[in-house]
């Protein structure tokens, strides 16, 4: 796929023709069809917008972040966002078969931001690794408790595996639960998940995540968290 993309893009670059207009075009990403609509105006990309895919999750911030860079540097001589390396490739294959027809004329080469050189050393309390669900809530509670912290995460936004959540979490007796007349145990909520884990699960940390679920609703909801629609 990497291939078609370079060599569609070259194909624009030998195009000599300015052009104003939308122009559709797509490509296959990791769930299926990725389908854009490019609009253009002397000469330069304006525009790049989403408007048929399958992806899901993380995958979507990855999809704006690529067409924003897109835009900026008018090229498909982009970085792929790591995790959603096949989203990428889907979205700039659309977007160069989309410009193919409009004349507009694409950098060979994506103009690169330049990193500073200079290093400081800070002084931090806390350094957590990871923004992920649990890196996120062990960051702000350091910080609730007076700690200085630094969040370090490797990919370009927050959010790691629980972003392939889509916003549930599993938990028992809460109180979201209660309000709907829900009833629910924390026996219930163990009993299940040894079941999924073929009794393979470690007891104690099944017991410590079904016992003390409800309470991790409370704080995400205590945070600004929508957690109101139980399924």
């Amino acid at each position: 796929m990497i291939k078609k993309v370079l060599c569609m893009s070259a194909l624009v670059s030998s195009i000599a023709v300015a052009s104003k207009g939308e122009f559709i075009g797509s490509g296959k990403g990791y769930n299926g069809e990725i389908k854009v609509k490019v609009s253009g105006e002397n000469n330069q990309i304006k525009e790049i917008e989403v408007i048929k895919h399958e992806e899901s999750g993380f995958t979507r911030r990855a999809m704006k972040k690529i067409s924003d860079e897109i835009i900026t540097t008018q090229s498909l001589d982009v970085d792929n966002i790591a995790g959603a390396t096949y989203t990428s490739e889907g979205l700039k294959e659309a977007v160069a078969k989309a410009i193919a027809s409009s004349g507009i004329i694409l950098n060979k080469v994506a103009v690169k931001n330049k990193m500073t050189s200079e290093y400081k050393d800070i002084d931090t309390d806390v350094v957590v690794v990871g923004g992920g669900g649990a890196g996120l809530a062990a960051a702000i509670a350091a910080k609730e408790n007076g700690a200085r912290v630094i969040l370090l995460e490797k990919m370009p936004m927050v959010g790691g595996n629980t972003n392939y959540a889509t916003g549930g979490i599993n938990a028992a007796d809460t109180s979201v639960q209660k309000k709907l007349g829900i009833e629910d145990s924390a026996e219930l909520y163990y009993n299940d998940t040894m079941k999924g884990g073929k009794n393979l699960n470690d007891v104690s940390l099944v017991k410590k995540l079904t016992q003390e679920s409800k309470y991790a609703i409370d704080w995400l909801i205590s945070k600004g968290t929508d957690l109101t629609e139980v399924s």
